[in-house]
């Protein structure tokens, strides 16, 4: 069986045209753009955390 190129989580293909993730109508493809932006607001809100206790623990 012959494998082929994964097309990027954002992005979607309706009739040759590339629609984003929010605009698929697939209710997974949907949620996708919605949990990596979640996930992005988390990882920085942590960074900002830890690099504050980091800051008092060697200040």
């Amino acid at each position: 069986m012959r494998r082929t190129a994964r097309r990027p989580a954002a992005r979607a293909t309706q009739r040759h045209r590339t629609v984003r993730a929010e605009e698929a109508g697939d209710l997974f493809r949907q949620g996708m753009p919605r949990v990596a932006r979640a996930t992005g607001e988390a990882e920085r809100e942590w960074l900002a955390e830890a690099i504050a206790r980091l800051d008092t623990a060697t200040g």
